[in-house]
């Protein structure tokens, strides 16, 4: 979808975290900082590269927890 369109990597990322928590007033998530909630997933490469991301999971956590 990303590809097709003239939205940049960046601008993905943004649209899948921080804008729907944003939206959302949901405050505690969508940025990784101190005191804010996060579940993250840890991937090989660049952040301005969106191809095979799955290919490229390094790392999962939820809740604090490591589960891949």
């Amino acid at each position: 979808m990303v590809n097709s369109s003239s939205m940049s990597a960046l601008d993905a990322w943004r649209a899948t975290t921080s804008s729907p928590a944003e939206l959302l007033g949901f405050d505690a998530a969508g940025k990784l900082a101190a005191g804010k909630l996060a579940d993250v997933v840890v991937i090989a490469g660049s952040l301005s590269d969106l191809d095979d991301l799955r290919g490229r999971v390094r790392q999962v956590w939820l809740d604090g927890t490591q589960v891949r």
